[in-house]
């Protein structure tokens, strides 16, 4: 009787402890930051503003995008874009992010973003 109550117990909270991963796992995949999320915060914090063809500006000046490295993990979003800075000697900057639960983060180079992109 005791071990039935036990075992009742175990499915129980194996249950509940499913149903919560099963729920966070759902959360994360429709709060996935997209796209226009991330043009959106590209212009806030860099200035750049691209259309959906790839081409960007800053300042009404146009800029060359070097290259872009977009992607989306399902649960989470990444990107690497390097832009070369207009006026200077072919300088370029790179922008790096990371982007969860509709929130995107600017990155470093680290062991992380590495795994991620």
């Amino acid at each position: 009787m005791i071990q039935k109550k036990a075992k009742g117990r175990l499915k129980k909270t194996f249950k509940i402890i499913t149903s919560i991963f099963v729920i966070f796992f759902v959360v994360l995949l429709i709060t996935t930051p997209s796209r226009s999320n991330l043009e959106d915060w590209v212009y806030e914090n860099y200035g750049y503003q691209c259309d959906e063809f790839g081409v960007c500006q800053k300042d009404n000046t146009e800029v060359l995008v070097m290259g872009q490295h977009y992607r989306i993990g399902g649960i989470f979003m990444s990107v690497q874009r390097s832009i070369e800075i207009p006026g200077s000697n072919e300088e370029t900057e790179t922008i790096k992010a990371f982007g969860i639960l509709n929130k995107i983060y600017s990155m470093e180079d680290n062991r992380f973003f590495e795994i991620v992109n």
